[in-house]
């Protein structure tokens, strides 16, 4: 996430446990993506059609 080593060692626990469901989040999803052969683009339309029949 690009802290560095300095910033780490200051971090509060809520506040690295807060960056880590964001980044857990990501991660999950890029991996998500990679397994299914899906990119960004892909992900984008189909997030947008879904939203279409609501």
């Amino acid at each position: 996430m690009g802290f560095a080593t300095k910033e780490i060692g200051r971090m509060t626990l809520t506040l690295f446990n807060k960056y880590y469901d964001h980044y857990k989040n990501l991660f999950d999803f890029e991996m998500m993506c990679y397994k299914t052969g899906t990119t960004y683009q892909k992900a984008y339309e189909q997030a947008h059609e879904s939203e279409k029949w609501f």
